[in-house]
């Protein structure tokens, strides 16, 4: 092992496990390989969408995508601190379930 690994994020919709055959290649080469999901998703894109199309403004949507990435990359309540239906946009996103997390998490077990 030489302190490197291959991570492969599909999209936020997808699994990895549909991309077996992609991980077991790439990891084939003798790095360690690993692939995530974004912990917090249980819905579709189209389901944060239309929540954060509900803000009054394009700044409030742009901000309100752009936080969504961020929960998901290094945890964050945003999501959860915004309603639309009296439900929180998404769940919050603790930091050590976020991707950035997780990949810390798995780089001191290596």
């Amino acid at each position: 092992f030489n302190g490197s690994i291959n991570v492969y994020l599909p999209g936020t919709t997808d699994w990895p496990a549909l991309s077996s055959c992609l991980l077991q290649a790439v990891a084939s080469n003798g790095v360690p390989t690993i692939g995530l999901t974004y912990g917090f998703l249980s819905r579709g894109d189209g389901f944060r969408n239309t929540r954060c199309a509900s803000l009054p403004s394009t700044d409030d949507v742009v901000e309100c995508l752009t936080e969504q990435h961020n929960d998901a990359i290094y945890g964050g309540t945003y999501g959860a601190d915004r309603t639309y239906n009296d439900a929180e946009f998404w769940k919050p996103v603790d930091a050590r379930d976020s991707i950035a997390g997780r990949l810390c998490l798995l780089r001191a077990e290596l």
